[in-house]
């Protein structure tokens, strides 16, 4: 969203000869403007991109919508991500007629031209350290840290998905200052019924003390249906009942996208009253022909009184009927198409000083007229709601970190228990996590040109789903390790939140990001590790609480902030969770038996505001169907030999249960970190299940894994003689360690030589009853068996003994705690010459088209040559000579990685030959010494 994210172009060469060919006409009306220079003072502007919806839309705080040209992205992109540009110019105009009584010209304040850009920023309305335009989903955008809007508790007033905000007024205006003042506020929705959409508001005050009377605001649009070098092929439709105008393309197809184009148009929603009615476009023309104030009123009003003289209606309206001079009749426009541009306006009106006139207008795309239309109708109800729909849920935060081969990405579940906005019921249903390699144009995994099928929608790398029946029940997660990447490429993440819907709205999701300045996405490229550095990783793991759990918490500190200072304390217990519906209840559980409470999830569904069924989750079987629901009475669980009892609170006394209600008790784990006497939990109650890392909101990632349960396995290195283990009761295990002797030996005239084995358990001093075993035949004991194989000619002595240790696995409980700290990071000295013998380039041979090397952008597919040497110490000199022992190039690694990148260009930025190439590390007093050839 933020303008500082826009991948770099090169403009030096100011775009490719297609481009150029297209651009001639537009490039000659920005030179011929005849207008005074605006005033150059820059300090408060701004500039932004609504990317939430599937318009991308760039615009400025000084009255621009769109750049008015097509080198980068975002000139009204639709899709989003897909490179396609629709609009060359929109701009707002707001125009007063003029007063010859009060000395005043014509006089219409504009930003059509950068030569004369009469609309100027207002300063306060945005953060000047971003310099970006104030965004809804970016809080270091807004002016204090604080949104524009505010509802009766305070809080931020959103009404899209991306809520954008900026004031500019006419400060430089080349006529005369009138003191007109714009608020602008912009709406962009990720809802897929309305994602096809942007919508601006215009509020324009008077702050002068002067009222002005014939006051006009007008659009200039000027679109281009298929890019930039098809601007002659377009033609314009105009819909005067749904105050609509559209664009489309004559042949419906662009050579320049090899594709069909879409549509695209600007509908007015609001205007302010005319005679007590609403007045809508009252004005449309095409082909404009001046943008001078004195012509341009004329325009925007069809007043032929205010035609300077000399100018015929006839030849400044040719397209109009004389029957109705106001509006333009498409069926005049050439069939075969042509550069279309025009304004459509509102007016007049009088604007006394301190009042506001308001309008809304929104720009609505399509694939085609028909779905054009799909589109406006559901803006039209859009706006008859004021903007408030079904909203996802929150773009959750997202945190990756980079390795050697790997990617490992986490978050936290702070979005789940967000209410929609609209309906006030929580439906958070799951994550979807997407990964892009061409710096976020397109997120799927799969080849659209090999599989077709799959629609149009990305395709998830990972998907994460409640198990509770809706949807896929794929079971949640809070990180994920991505280890199909290669080192040294660049990767995007994205992780979007989804809802579950319903019967009349289809599920809802997060918007996938298209830049890195949203929360939800994160650029990472893995790199070879150095041999000298070595991650951190948790330490000191030990169990403190009165369980008896004995599985092992593994620890992994994947985050970049320094956690050594801080000791860390893992706890357990019962949360309650609202997963479906209006937050109206509150249980208060009372633990009464803490050894016997068990590690299950229950649920309740209700069916009526007094009965719900009881689930057990983790066996998603129904433990207590049409249970009777009463307020304020204490449930025992179980009901005969309760460990624990849930208490029922009404949230809001005014508000029951219904139904489809659904909330859990789910058994949980706590993070609090310990610094000194301060204490402060960074993973708040995450639901806990032992194949399901924990993931702290500090970059800790925690799993549980139960120890081997047969261990110390100590056989006697006798020959021919072994005894293989196995579990084969797990119910029947005790902890305990175990002596399996030989006691005696003996022959039978039937089967030969046996082997009498007896077993001690050692907690208790407890002796099984002796077995007579033969050559392959088993014993079993506690749960475990016992296979013997033994040479019957040769039999192992009687005293022979092995010896076992059983440690069956107990899961953490609410008995249970840990605690552990952090060790961080390490790198010391290169201490030999093998430390350095991984060090290589790839790629090696580099040829031209290497898969390592990128884009600059859209436009110039001028690729960045380049090669890797990796496994490099993390501080060392590279230096790359030639064969004939020149050096053309040193370069310097201070890195906690081993893999620094060179673009192929000697000293001076020449690019080197294709030949074979020596290059020298040096780290310290060792040095490194190997070749690669370049192939170009």
């Amino acid at each position: 969203m933020n303008y500082r994210n826009f991948r770099p172009l090169l403009l030096v060469i100011i775009l490719l000869p297609l481009a150029l060919n297209g651009l001639d006409k537009h490039l000659d009306e920005e030179k011929s403007a005849r207008f005074k220079p605006s005033i150059m003072d820059y300090t408060d502007r701004a500039r932004g991109v609504h990317d939430a919806s599937n318009i991308g839309l760039y615009f400025t705080n000084y009255g621009r919508i769109s750049r008015g040209t097509f080198a980068s992205r975002y000139a009204g992109e639709y899709p989003i991500n897909s490179y396609r540009n629709y609009i060359w110019k929109l701009m707002p105009l707001v125009g007063v007629a003029p007063d010859r009584a009060a000395g005043r010209a014509a006089n219409v304040i504009q930003s059509v031209y950068l030569t004369n850009v009469e609309w100027e920023a207002v300063t306060g309305f945005h953060n000047p350290a971003e310099g970006s335009i104030a965004f809804s989903d970016d809080p270091t955008t807004w002016p204090a840290s604080v949104w524009f809007f505010q509802d009766d508790q305070g809080s931020p007033l959103i009404l899209s998905d991306q809520d954008s905000y900026c004031v500019y007024n006419d400060a430089n205006n080349s006529v005369e200052v009138l003191g007109i003042q714009t608020a602008k506020t912009g709406y962009a929705f990720a809802n897929p019924d309305i994602k096809d959409m942007i919508f601006f508001k215009f509020d324009i005050t008077n702050q002068s003390l002067v009222s002005y009377d014939s006051v006009y605001f007008g659009l200039y649009h000027d679109f281009d249906i298929g890019g930039g070098s098809e601007y002659l092929q377009d033609l314009l439709g105009w819909d005067s009942e749904n105050n609509f105008i559209y664009y489309y393309d004559v042949d419906n197809y662009s050579a320049e996208w090899q594709a069909q184009p879409g549509v695209m148009g600007i509908a007015i929603f609001e205007t302010p009253l005319i005679d007590g009615v609403t007045a809508g476009i009252t004005d449309m023309h095409t082909d404009t022909r001046s943008l001078e104030d004195s012509t341009l009123i004329a325009t925007l009003s069809s007043n032929l009184d205010l035609l300077p003289g000399g100018v015929s209606p006839v030849d400044f309206f040719p397209r109009v009927r004389p029957t109705n001079i106001h509006f333009d009749d498409p069926r005049l426009l050439p069939p075969s198409g042509g550069d279309m541009n025009g304004t459509i306006s509102s007016g007049p009106y009088d604007l006394a000083p301190a009042d506001t006139l308001t309008f809304i207008m929104g720009i609505i795309a399509g694939n085609d007229i028909d779905d054009l239309y799909t589109n406006l109708t559901a803006a039209q109800n859009l706006y008859a709601k004021n903007f408030v729909t079904a909203r996802p849920p929150p773009a959750p935060m997202l945190n990756g970190i980079a390795g050697d081969g790997f990617t490992t990405l986490y978050w936290s579940d702070e979005v789940e228990s967000v209410p929609d906005e609209a309906s006030e019921i929580i439906d958070f249903e799951g994550y979807h996590l997407y990964r892009s390699v061409d710096a976020g144009a397109s997120w799927d995994q799969i080849d659209r040109n090999q599989v077709s099928a799959e629609g149009l929608d990305p395709i998830p790398l990972a998907s994460f789903d409640r198990i509770n029946g809706i949807g896929e029940d794929l079971g949640m997660a809070y990180s994920y390790h991505d280890e199909s990447v290669v080192n040294g490429f660049e990767y995007w993440y994205s992780l979007t939140a989804f809802d579950h819907g319903d019967s009349v709205i289809s599920r809802l999701e997060s918007p996938i990001g298209n830049n890195l300045a949203p929360i939800n996405v994160v650029e990472l490229t893995p790199h070879s590790s150095a041999p000298n550095h070595t991650s951190s990783s948790g330490t000191g793991v030990t169990h403190t609480g009165t369980g008896h759990s004995n599985y092992l918490l593994n620890v992994d500190p994947v985050s970049p902030n320094l956690l050594s200072s801080s000791s860390y304390l893992l706890s357990f217990g019962y949360v309650q969770r609202q997963d479906i519906g209006a937050r109206t209840v509150n249980a208060i559980i009372e633990i009464l038996d803490s050894a016997r409470v068990p590690t299950t999830h229950f649920g309740f569904e209700f069916l009526t505001p007094t009965s719900a069924n009881l689930f057990d989750l983790n066996t998603q079987t129904n433990i207590y169907p049409e249970m009777p629901f009463v307020w304020d009475w204490a449930y025992p669980f179980p009901v005969n030999n309760p460990y624990f009892q849930v208490t029922f609170k009404q949230e809001d006394p005014l508000t029951a249960p219904v139904p489809g209600d659904f909330f859990s008790l789910n058994f949980a784990a706590t993070l609090h970190r310990i610094n000194g006497t301060d204490t402060s939990i960074v993973m708040q109650s995450q639901k806990f299940n032992l194949e399901t890392p924990l993931t702290s909101e500090d970059g800790l990632i925690m799993l549980f894994e139960p120890q081997p349960i047969l261990q110390d396995i100590n056989s006697p290195p006798i020959l021919d003689f072994t005894i293989d283990f196995q579990v084969v009761d797990e119910a029947s295990l005790i902890t305990s360690g175990y002596q399996i002797s030989v006691t005696g030996t003996g022959n039978s005239p039937d089967n030969g030589t046996f082997l009498v084995m007896q077993v001690v358990r050692n907690v208790d001093i407890f002796t099984f009853d002796a077995d007579t075993l033969y050559n392959t035949e088993s014993l079993n004991f506690d749960g475990i068996e016992a296979t013997l194989t033994f040479d019957r000619g040769n039999p192992p002595p009687v005293g022979t003994m092995t010896t076992i240790t059983s440690v069956p696995p107990f899961s953490p409980h609410i008995q249970d705690a840990y605690t552990f700290g952090v060790v961080e990071e390490q790198i010391k000295p290169v201490e030999g010459i093998n430390e350095l013998s991984d060090i290589c380039v790839v790629p090696n041979p580099y040829l031209a088209g290497s898969l390592w090397e990128s884009d600059y952008g859209s436009f110039r597919r001028e690729p960045i040559r380049q090669i890797q040497f990796i496994n490099l110490p993390t501080a060392c000199e590279i230096n790359i000579f030639t064969l004939s022992g020149d050096l053309i190039k040193t370069l310097e690694h201070n890195a906690i990685h081993g893999t620094e990148t060179w673009d192929l260009r000697a000293e001076g930025g020449r690019e080197i030959v294709s030949g074979i190439y020596l290059y020298q590390v040096k780290s310290g007093d060792l040095e490194y010494l190997n070749r690669f050839a370049v192939v170009k």
